[in-house]
């Protein structure tokens, strides 16, 4: 979705007040493009919904169109194996597995070739065998012969609307069961029971001080008196190793990475399914994960592309989004893989290319006041610090070579330099919040004004040291702008719509304005939806738009015609 701001080759993005610019008799008649709309609530039926494994290679996963799909060989790669409207699944054998839909309980001994009725009730389940089972759906259950009978399981959690269970069944007589309260503010306290006797008795294990805060309760697993996950909405997933008395956090997880599923497949095995569909494992039990599916980390936010096809970004080393990284692509954006993992308490901002080598990049550190400037001279494979202003918050660098480049902060001051950063000199001081900009040649440069003052866009004719109001370009509420070379530029043009405008798209319709002379014409380029703020042209034709929660989208018309990239 479109964000406050972000920037690609040399430019930045604000977020807008309402202040309208006068079109320019230099326009041309505006013309019609088109920017693919993607379909969300397909996507959201794609979601993975339940997952199950029947050893270290085979398993099962539901999405949540009720689509099943196998694996032969630990998730590295799906095949489509049937539809079933499944929302809890749970795996016992090589073979066996119990799996509950809205009304009733079925059960597979040939790993979901085929499923057969068993009862006629729903909710999660946890099974320590075939045989024994319980079931926590509108009240909790239990069996011993295989849901062919059913009896009343009395939990230690209050019967309040309030609060959440989660039960785990590890044999015919040791058991565990998770209370929590009301959630709020990504918080909920929690409770660990253990019965000995099938559920007739409960002993409290640990208390609200001891079982973690963080987090809304979603489902409980023990493998045996001792080992325990534990996964939560907005929290991760925990591990026990003591029966519970003391958890320790295995993923860190928030929103679209939350933990659908989690199981462990051996002293030292796991995998988890995350909400986003990725498919992780660990072999060390849980210090360390590997991506098994998709084979592409999760396309970064800030992107610069060096030719068609190769470019990086700003993004992480994989689809938990803790650990920020380098990543580098050679297919136009289908797959991205790991270039180079950047310090943990760097957060990017933007991403400048001042040649096919040469790229800036900017971003803000928790270690110090300020904002941090890197550079690297080899694409991104390692980077270099360099001195900046002191304790100057700064989101965007332009350079029109590889030595002349221009800063600004926050506090509108804009400082030059001579030697590819090595030195900065301050050219304007204390005025406007200009921190969108960039420079089409070593005097002459674009900015916006920055909300809640204005989105007026300004021009520079002497390097920064001035700034007049600039009236040519048709623009009514601008968003953003990249530029390449002396003579392009490329304008995000984005009025305020009505939420009926978005019923059936994700962004506001709007318009990319356009120059290839320098601005002494402009061309308007209406769009049925704007498709990022987050844009890059390595060409005059080819560019990319990128939106953290539609994907990455490709032009090869200069703009007039936008569609995902697949």
């Amino acid at each position: 979705m479109i964000r406050p701001f972000s920037r690609g080759r040399g430019f930045g993005v604000a977020t807008a007040a309402l202040v309208l610019l006068t079109a320019a008799a230099s326009a041309s008649a505006p013309i019609r493009g088109h920017t693919e709309v993607p379909d969300l609530a397909a996507a959201q039926m794609r979601a993975p919904l339940a997952l199950a494994f029947f050893g270290e290679r085979r398993g099962l996963l539901v999405r949540v169109d009720g689509t099943l799909l196998a694996t032969r060989n630990g998730g590295g790669s799906w095949w489509r194996a049937g539809r079933l409207a499944i929302e809890h699944l749970e795996a016992l054998s090589p073979t066996v597995a119990y799996a509950t839909t809205k009304r009733a309980l079925l059960r597979t001994d040939d790993r979901g070739g085929h499923w057969r009725l068993v009862a006629r009730v729903a909710g999660a389940i946890s099974f320590a065998d075939a045989l024994h089972g319980w079931i926590e759906g509108r009240r909790a259950l239990a069996t011993d012969d295989g849901a062919r009978t059913l009896r009343p399981l009395h939990t230690p959690c209050r019967a309040s609307p309030g609060e959440f269970v989660a039960l785990s069944r590890v044999s015919v007589t040791l058991g565990f069961a998770a209370c929590a309260g009301d959630p709020g503010a990504g918080s909920q306290l929690k409770r660990l029971y253990v019965t000995r006797d099938g559920g007739r008795t409960w002993q409290l294990r640990a208390g609200e001080r001891q079982v973690p805060a963080a987090g809304y309760l979603a489902s409980l697993s023990f493998a045996d008196a001792r080992d325990g996950l534990m996964t939560t909405g907005r929290g991760g997933l925990l591990a026990t190793r003591d029966g519970g008395r003391s958890w320790r956090m295995l993923l860190l997880t928030d929103d679209a990475t939350d933990v659908v599923a989690a199981q462990r497949l051996g002293a030292q095995e796991l995998v988890a399914l995350l909400q986003n569909g990725a498919l992780l494992r660990s072999h060390d039990d849980g210090a360390h994960w590997l991506l098994v599916y998709p084979h592409t980390l999760p396309a970064p936010a800030q992107l610069s592309f060096s030719t068609t096809r190769d470019g990086i970004g700003a993004g992480y080393t994989g689809w938990t989004f803790t650990e920020p990284a380098i990543l580098v692509t050679h297919d136009g954006g289908r797959s991205w893989k790991l270039r180079e993992p950047l310090p943990a308490d760097l957060s990017a901002s933007s991403l400048v290319r001042a040649s096919p080598s040469l790229v800036y990049l900017v971003a803000s550190s928790y270690r110090r006041v300020g904002s941090v400037l890197l550079r690297s001279s080899d694409d991104g494979r390692s980077w270099r610090r360099l001195r900046t202003p002191p304790a100057a918050r700064f989101f965007a660098v332009s350079f029109t070579s590889a030595s002349e480049g221009v800063l600004a902060d926050d506090a509108g001051r804009f400082y030059t330099t001579h030697d590819s950063g090595a030195s900065w000199t301050l050219v304007h001081t204390r005025g406007e919040d200009l921190r969108t900009f960039a420079f089409l040649t070593t005097t002459r440069g674009l900015a916006l004004a920055t909300p809640p003052l204005s989105t007026t866009l300004y021009e520079t004719r002497d390097g920064g040291r001035s700034w007049h109001v600039y009236t040519r370009a048709p623009v009514q509420r601008p968003l953003a702008f990249t530029t390449l070379g002396a003579n392009r530029v490329w304008i995000v043009d984005m009025p305020i719509c009505s939420p009926a405008a978005t019923r059936r798209r994700p962004n506001c319709p709007g318009a990319l304005v356009r120059t290839a002379d320098g601005g002494r014409t402009w061309q308007r380029i209406e769009l049925n939806m704007i498709p990022a703020t987050t844009l890059d042209f390595p060409t005059a034709t080819v560019g990319y738009a990128q939106d953290s929660g539609l994907g990455t989208f490709r032009t090869r018309d200069g703009g007039h015609d936008w569609v995902l990239v697949r």
